[in-house]
Formats: C-alpha cells, sequence, structure tokens
C-alpha cells in the first residue's frame, strides 16, 4: 500500500484519457471522499454532479472544452464531476466578509483535490 505521500507525488493532470467508462461506484466513491473535505464553519458550499454519459456529457464536453484551447483535452473525458458553488452559510459568510475572502473557493478546491487524490488512489486519470 502507497504511503499518502507517495500517492500525492505520483498524482498527475491527465490530459489524454484511456477509451472506456468510469464505473459509477468509483465516481461515487470520489464524491464521498471530497464530502469529508474540511470547509469553513463545516459550510460544505458544495454540490458534486457525476456525468457519465448521453447528452448531458456531450453538453459538459462541448462548454468546458470550448472555453480555452488548452481545455480541448475534456472532449475525451468518460466522466466529469461538476462541483457547483452553494450558498454560504452565516458564520463563514459574516466572517469572509470580515477578511474580504470568499471562503468557498478555497472549500471547493479543497473538495476538489480529494477527489483526484482518491481518483489517483483508484488508478483513475484526472484533471
Amino acid at each position: 500500500m502507497k504511503s499518502f505521500l507517495d500517492l500525492v507525488k505520483s498524482r498527475r493532470s491527465t490530459r489524454s484519457f484511456a477509451p472506456g467508462e468510469i464505473p459509477l461506484e468509483d465516481l461515487k466513491l470520489c464524491v464521498e471522499a471530497a464530502r469529508y473535505a474540511p470547509s469553513a464553519c463545516n459550510s460544505q458550499p458544495w454540490k458534486f454532479i457525476i456525468v457519465t454519459g448521453g447528452e448531458k456529457i456531450r453538453e459538459i464536453r462541448d462548454s468546458f472544452s470550448g472555453l480555452y484551447d488548452m481545455n480541448n483535452f475534456a472532449q475525451n473525458a468518460a466522466s466529469f464531476i461538476v462541483v457547483v458553488a452553494e450558498k454560504q452559510n452565516i458564520p463563514s459568510w459574516l466572517g469572509g466578509k470580515i477578511i474580504k475572502t470568499d471562503f468557498r473557493h478555497i472549500d471547493i478546491g479543497i473538495a476538489s483535490e480529494h477527489i483526484v487524490l482518491q481518483a489517483q488512489e483508484l488508478g483513475i486519470g484526472s484533471c
């Protein structure tokens, strides 16, 4: 079994994906790891949407790959986990106003890192 540091060192941003589907249970495990991410005042200001096929995945691919040329690799992704920012709870909103920081950005970044680390442990390339 790899140590946590080995896992972190081995993770890379994959931009060339293998063909085939990713098991839904593996994607759910990635989301489960993200749910345990710390957040300001335990606000958990996120929703996760797993997109695996059909018309929705074409919409997601088109919307992400058209933003910048550097995101064209998204056209070949088998699945997406879309992370959506939710409204903050009062304590984290108030704290953010005081120090002029939207903690949702930080919290979602940490949750997203949990997703990619879980994917790495499962042998799933991610970016």
